[in-house]
Order: C-alpha cells, then sequence, then structure tokens
C-alpha cells in the first residue's frame, strides 16, 4: 500500500566544526508527496537535496518542524520506506538472493513466501538467472537492479531514491530508467528520487521540485504534462526539459524564491 509524505515546515541545520558557524541546509520546507506519485527532487549541489531524503528515510532528524508518512510522524528509519543509494549497499558475502530475502526475514515472512517473492522480485530486474551469483560477479547496472529488487520486495509504501544511476554508463541508465518505470506503473508506490539530471526527471516525474541554493527553497514545483510511455527524444519531453532547465538558469541568476504556478 502506498502512501502520501507531509511535510510541515522543516528545518535542517548542522552544527559547526571548530568554532565554525552552524550551517542551515533546510529552512522551512513545506510540502506534500501524493500518494502513488514520483517526485523527482532536482537542484545543484548542496542544496539540500540528499538531506531531505535523509529526514524521510529517518536516517537524519529535522532541526524543527515535522514529516509524516501516512499520517505517522517520521521518527526514526522504518519498513514503511526502502531506500535505493547511489553505491548499492548490497552484502558482498551474500549472494543476489539472499541480499533480496534479508529484509523478509527480518519482518518474519514464511521461509516459501520469502522465496517466491524474492524470484518475482529478480524476475522483474532480470536477474533471476544470476540470483546465485556475489555482488562482486555483478556489472554496476546488475548490482543497482539487485539493490532495487531488494527494496521492492520489502513492500515499503514509500520509495526514497538517492541518485540511483549516477554512477553508470549512459546506456546501463536509459536501461534502467524503463526498467523502474516498468516496476513502478506496476506496483504504483509513492517515490522520491533525487537527481542531478534534468532529461532524468522529465523522463521520470510526476512532479519535479526545483531546490535553490538558499537552505533548501523551492524555487518550483512543476508538473509534469507529459503522458506515459514517454520516448526522450519526442518534441514534448525536450520541451518539458526546457523548461526545467529555464527555472534552474533562473534560480542561479537571482536567487529568488519564486513557486511555478
Amino acid at each position: 500500500m502506498s502512501q502520501n509524505v507531509i511535510f510541515e515546515n522543516v528545518s535542517k541545520t548542522f552544527p559547526g566544526r571548530r568554532g565554525a558557524a552552524a550551517n542551515t541546509v533546510i529552512a522551512g520546507f513545506s510540502g506534500e508527496v501524493a500518494v502513488n506519485e514520483f517526485l523527482c527532487l532536482l537542484g545543484p549541489s548542496g542544496c539540500g537535496k540528499s538531506t531531505v531524503l535523509n529526514m524521510v528515510a529517518g536516517f537524519a532528524k529535522p532541526t524543527s518542524g515535522r514529516i509524516s508518512v501516512g499520517g505517522r510522524l517520521v521518527r526514526g528509519p522504518g519498513p514503511d520506506r526502502g531506500i535505493v543509494f547511489q553505491q548499492y549497499a548490497l552484502f558482498p558475502w551474500y549472494s543476489v538472493a539472499r541480499n533480496v530475502e534479508l529484509g523478509l526475514e527480518a519482518k518474519a515472512v514464511p521461509r516459501a513466501e520469502r522465496r517466491e517473492t524474492v524470484e518475482r522480485m529478480l524476475r522483474a530486474v532480470g536477474l533471476w538467472a544470476h540470483r546465485d551469483k556475489y555482488p562482486k560477479e555483478l556489472s554496476g547496472g546488475m548490482k543497482q537492479r539487485a539493490a532495487i529488487a531488494r527494496t521492492l520486495a520489502a513492500d515499503p509504501e514509500v520509495i526514497l531514491m538517492d541518485e540511483p544511476f549516477a554512477a553508470l554508463d549512459a546506456q546501463t541508465r536509459e536501461h534502467l530508467q524503463q526498467e523502474l518505470l516498468s516496476i513502478w506503473e506496476g506496483s504504483r508506490k509513492t517515490v522520491i528520487f533525487v537527481t542531478h539530471s534534468v532529461q532524468e526527471a522529465a523522463l521520470l516525474a510526476d512532479r519535479v521540485t526545483i531546490l535553490g541554493r538558499n537552505q533548501g527553497q523551492v524555487i518550483a514545483s512543476l508538473p509534469s504534462p507529459l503522458s506515459r510511455p514517454r520516448n526522450r527524444m519526442d518534441d514534448d519531453v525536450i520541451a518539458f526539459e526546457r523548461e526545467i532547465y529555464a527555472w534552474l538558469k533562473q534560480a542561479e541568476a537571482t536567487g529568488v524564491d519564486a513557486e511555478a504556478a
């Protein structure tokens, strides 16, 4: 079951080191990610995208404000939220199948159901034939598919993805983007996806939220005008990319806090 995510006046300040001033990364961040929505967070390095994601995951606590998932206040990590990192985070001493099974075992899912779920998830990401391999035997793209399968197998209500394809070559990245969309369309989970890529945001998102450098202010929140499926070479996709670029350029040039209608 998918759930919404609500931010209520969220701020995050990190203490300064060795007498340096404290650093406020996010200030007064508010908004909602709707049930089943695929939201992309976009913005320059250091704007607070990953900090927002980490607070939703429960790895970091807001300095002030509230974050709730399905009406429940986020107080720490939980099984209702699954996260996929850029660097895979697979256990190297376990096989692909075992990596995917671990979260189910932690939830005390019966063995027969675990095996059925592992097979279904690995078939969904094209890794069933590689189930007995270890991470060191996999390509970067295969490792990321395994990480996605592991997250989906645990059946979280919200999926958090922190630039999961950034380290991959262009061909593998495009392939996994399409696989991710196919899986998402089948599961209809709520997704918050952090990216630096305008093209990736235009291709994947239901809505693109652009954060500025100044304490994570929302520069624009752009509902996608595109139907699905999408082709990255279509004129309407390219037009949406140009719209996103224009907002990014305005943010860099002016720093003005403005929200798109």
